[in-house]
């Protein structure tokens, strides 16, 4: 999950809580959407000037992103999880109510995944096995997809799918399986609503595709990143990709618990010379500039509510 547009959250919390009848969805995220963009947020740049990171920055935005999960197991410190990685190569399918621009902005973002890690990524073939499932799905086709995983999944399995098909505060999610010895992703599965207008829509594919690779936390204190749940990025920034491009080192293996892969981590990152080894002060200063009020806490549903956007994780 990477944002959780908790005050249309909140809000359709309400209006079951009243026994009112949900709005309209696809002018409810129409309006979630022309908001966030008259406050200037949902940008779709990824190398913005007012936002400079360091590598320090990066090492300590790596460790939030990658130890932690917003969905702890029962029994986890902190949150804290052993890193994952993908194996193999990243083949995708698209099902449901599937639009040429969803084909074209995956292949965008397949391209810069390739670039930062070294997978090869490509739409699966006729006959070919995708190991990812992007699903576009309105709410006629939900429950139609619903029964047919049903016959290869179980009810544990699906808890994710069933969350977001029955809550209208859940936009989209992620579930990625692990086989083998359970420390790689070889599977994922991702639901985004058809009701989405096309900012969002591309926005949840950026955030879902990427968190499946290995990357599953959010964290309001990094930034520039899709790994907040402010939205105020849209697309994975260079500095997602630079995450990226940390976890796909090979000498960080998939297992590793912080401490172990910390020192590792810290290698990698004094050898990216394309990133500053220590901002100067004024540009420090640029770095987390004041947020406007509408980004504060109020409005906010308390924890443990879920957020908008979810990253579940299965063995098989």
């Amino acid at each position: 999950m990477r944002r959780g547009l908790r005050r249309g959250a909140l809000g359709g919390l309400a209006l079951l809580a009243a026994g009112c009848a949900q709005p309209d969805p696809e002018r409810h995220f129409a309006e979630m959407q022309a908001s966030l963009l008259a406050k200037g947020w949902l940008r779709t740049d990824i190398a913005p000037a007012d936002a400079p990171y360091d590598r320090r920055d990066l090492e300590r935005n790596f460790r939030l992103i990658a130890f932690r999960t917003e969905f702890p197991d029962a029994g986890d410190i902190l949150d804290e999880r052993p890193l994952s990685k993908w194996r193999g190569d990243l083949t995708w399918r698209m099902l449901g109510e599937v639009r040429p621009s969803d084909r074209a902005r995956m292949e965008t973002l397949g391209a810069r995944i390739a670039q930062a890690t070294g997978l090869e990524v490509r739409e699966a073939g006729t006959g070919e096995t995708a190991r990812m499932t992007i699903m576009y799905l309105g709410p006629d086709s939900r429950p139609r997809m619903r029964a047919a995983l049903g016959t290869r999944y179980s009810d544990a399995q699906l808890q994710m799918f069933d969350a977001w098909a029955s809550q209208l505060w859940v936009v989209c999610y992620a579930t990625t399986y692990r086989g083998g010895d359970g420390r790689w992703n070889t599977a994922a599965m991702i639901g985004i609503r058809d009701e989405l207008p096309d900012l969002l829509r591309d926005s949840c594919l950026d955030e879902e595709v990427v968190q499946a690779l290995g990357l599953p936390n959010d964290d309001a204190t990094v930034r520039p990143s899709i790994f907040n749940d402010d939205e105020e990025f849209a697309f994975m920034t260079e500095h997602d990709a630079d995450l990226l491009r940390i976890l796909y080192d090979p000498r960080l293996q998939p297992g590793m618990t912080e401490a172990e892969a910390a020192p590792i981590v810290r290698r990698i990152v004094d050898e990216m010379t394309d990133v500053p080894a220590r901002l100067p002060a004024r540009e420090r200063a640029r770095q987390a500039p004041a947020k406007p009020a509408a980004r504060t806490p109020q409005g906010r549903p308390p924890n443990p509510l879920p957020p908008r956007r979810g990253v579940g994780e299965q063995v098989s």
